[in-house]
């Protein structure tokens, strides 16, 4: 099972997190809507307010994978802003929801200036990667009975 990878918000220290609150603007989306759009430029990044997004990607084929589920104090949108490529995928409203969106230059601004959030987004992005390299290996050695129901007591635990 994924281990479990605390929200972003989470990890700053209260100075921090009250800077970051000052940044950007919140909007609201209804269930269902393109918060941001995979092949999109980078040029803001989000942070879950309220509800739940998904991460979709799209293969050549047609077929769309589910990459992950983010909920309250999560990061989105974050990759691109940092390595200045495309956006990698879609991120979706699951249910109505409210995000915070922050242009990526105050973002980038930001964390150049307090290593506490710098330190929140790396321990977030490793997070990540440890739980794709989990995810990874019990898609080999698991069938699709096994690692649904892993997703869902994931889910159950956030």
């Amino acid at each position: 099972m994924s281990a479990h990878i605390a929200p972003f918000l989470d990890l700053l220290d209260e100075r921090s997190a009250s800077e970051v609150e000052r940044l950007g603007g919140r909007r609201r989306y209804r269930a269902a809507s393109a918060v941001m759009v995979e092949g999109d430029a980078a040029g803001r990044i989000g942070i879950v307010r309220s509800g739940l997004v998904k991460l979709v990607a799209s293969h050549p084929d047609g077929h769309e994978a589910v990459l992950g589920v983010r909920g309250v104090g999560d990061l989105v949108g974050e990759l691109s802003l940092f390595d200045s490529g495309p956006r990698s995928a879609s991120v979706i409203t699951l249910v109505p929801s409210e995000v915070q969106v922050v242009d990526g230059q105050e973002f980038v601004e930001l964390v150049a200036a307090r290593p506490s959030v710098a330190m929140a987004v790396i321990r977030t992005l490793t997070g990540r990667l440890r739980s794709s390299d989990e995810d990874r290996l019990f898609l080999g050695a698991d069938g699709v009975s096994r690692r649904l129901a892993r997703e869902l007591l994931q889910l159950s635990e956030t």
